[in-house]
């Protein structure tokens, strides 16, 4: 089993759907059938899933974008989490990644 990794380059699957609301997220996989509501720094994290990013420039982002965010290890570690279930669900893509 692979390892996701900060290094590694995200997109929202092409499957997928979403509305946003003010304050949350709700994605939709056609192809999975999972469904997810997410809060606002989960939402901006697909909104950076474009396959150009790595999910530590995203972080890099989040950690400047948002106030209250633990320190870098920890948010880090909170977005590996959160892509992996993304990944699982069939929301996110990592190119090359067989979990």
């Amino acid at each position: 089993m692979d390892k996701i990794t900060p290094q590694m380059k995200i997109r929202v699957s092409s499957s997928v759907q979403w509305n946003r609301d003010v304050d949350r997220m709700y994605i939709f996989s056609n192809k999975t059938g999972e469904f997810m509501e997410i809060n606002m720094v989960g939402a901006r994290i697909v909104e950076l899933a474009n396959g150009k990013r790595t999910i530590q420039n995203i972080a890099s982002i989040i950690a400047k974008e948002f106030k209250n965010c633990p320190d870098t290890t920890v948010l880090i570690q909170q977005i590996l989490k959160f892509v992996d279930t993304c990944v699982d669900k069939g929301i996110l893509y990592i190119e090359g990644y067989h979990g």
